[in-house]
C-alpha cells in the first residue's frame, strides 16, 4: 500500500488560495507520493489543461492513482441517466489520457430501492467495456444513499460482475456501528482506498477511527493500492494531511 492525497483534502483552499495545478507539487513537499485528482477542481477539460495537469505531476515526482468524478446512476428517468452515463465515459477518457489507473465514481443518492440498484448495475455494465478498453478500474465510493450498506456495494460489485469494476472503501463514510464489518466485507473487492480523517487526539491517532484496524482488515484483504487521504476536518488542511500521512506511516 502506498500514501495518495486526494485534492479534497484542500477543498477549502482550492480554487481559492490554491490551484490545483500547485497541488502536486504541495504533496510532493508533505512526502507523499500520489494524488487523487478530482474532476471538480479542474479549471477546463481541454487537452492544454490535461497537458498542464499532467506536467505538474511530473515535474513534482508524484504518479496520478485516480481521477475522482460525481456522478448518480440511481435516477429513475432514463433519459436523464444515460446524460450520467455519458459523462462517466467522457471521464473515463480524461482519466486515460491523464494516466491514472483508477476512477473514483459513485452510486448515487436518488434512491435507495432495490429498483434503484437494479439501475446501478445496469448501467455499470454500460460502462465497464470502455473502462476494459483503457484498462481503467472504477472504484465505486460508500458514499452515501444505497452504497452506505455494505451489502449493497457487494450486490452492485457481483452484479457488474468485471475485473475493471470494484470498490473505493472510505474509512469514514459508514455507520459508526458498522464501520468495521462494512470494511471487512467490502475490502476485497477494493480497488482504491480513501483513507478519511477529521480529528486526532494527542498522540497522533485519529479521534474517531481505528486506523491500525482498518489497514489490517485492507492486509487481510490482500490490498496493495493507494491510500488517499481525504481530511475533512476543521483548522489548517496542510497540517490535517500531515497528521494523517504520520498515522497512515505508523501502521504501513
Amino acid at each position: 500500500m502506498f500514501i495518495c492525497n486526494s485534492s479534497w483534502s484542500f477543498h477549502r483552499m482550492i480554487p481559492q488560495r490554491m490551484k490545483l495545478l500547485e497541488f502536486p507539487a504541495k504533496c510532493a513537499s508533505l512526502g507523499i507520493e500520489a494524488v487523487e485528482l478530482l474532476e471538480y477542481h479542474f479549471e477546463s477539460k481541454e487537452e492544454k489543461y490535461l497537458d498542464s495537469l499532467k506536467s505538474a505531476c511530473q515535474k513534482a515526482g508524484v504518479k496520478i492513482a485516480c481521477l475522482a468524478i460525481g456522478n448518480d446512476f440511481t435516477i429513475v428517468d432514463d433519459k436523464e441517466r444515460a446524460k450520467e452515463i455519458k459523462n462517466v465515459i467522457e471521464s473515463l477518457n480524461i482519466a486515460n489520457y491523464l494516466g491514472a489507473p483508477v476512477m473514483r465514481v459513485f452510486c448515487g443518492t436518488r434512491s435507495v430501492t432495490d429498483a434503484a440498484v437494479h439501475r446501478v448495475i445496469e448501467s455499470y455494465k454500460e460502462v465497464v467495456p470502455i473502462a476494459k478498453k483503457l484498462n481503467i478500474k472504477l472504484g465505486m465510493e460508500n458514499h452515501w444513499g444505497a452504497s452506505v450498506n455494505p451489502d449493497n456495494v457487494v450486490r452492485i460489485i457481483e452484479g457488474v460482475d468485471s475485473p475493471y469494476f470494484g470498490s473505493c472503501p472510505d474509512f469514514g463514510n459508514w455507520q459508526p456501528d458498522d464501520r468495521y464489518t462494512a470494511m471487512a466485507a467490502v475490502a476485497p473487492y477494493a480497488v482504491h482506498v480513501h483513507a478519511k480523517s477529521h480529528a486526532f487526539l494527542p498522540n497522533g491517532e485519529e479521534k474517531d477511527l481505528d486506523y491500525r484496524r482498518l489497514l489490517d482488515i485492507l492486509r487481510d484483504a490482500g490490498y496493495d493500492g493507494a491510500l488517499s487521504i481525504e481530511f475533512e476536518g476543521k483548522g489548517n488542511e496542510i497540517t490535517g494531511v500531515k497528521k494523517t500521512v504520520a498515522l497512515l506511516k505508523k501502521y504501513l
